[in-house]
């Protein structure tokens, strides 16, 4: 990671929330997490979506 990803990842939410979406969705791919788990998981970083948003976000 370079110093401009975090400064990204800290300040913007909509950054940060493309960042987890892509993580959860190759751990589902990997068979790691379901994607309920994956969207319930995305809810405790407080980037102001509810579970809907984030469900739609994992497809």
């Amino acid at each position: 990671m370079t110093p401009i990803w975090v400064l990204l990842y800290l300040v913007s939410r909509k950054f940060r929330l493309a960042a987890e979406v892509r993580a959860y969705t190759r751990q589902i791919e990997l068979g790691g997490v379901s994607r309920e788990q994956a969207a319930q998981a995305l809810l405790s970083y407080r980037l102001g979506i509810n579970y809907g948003k984030a469900m739609q976000e994992l497809t």
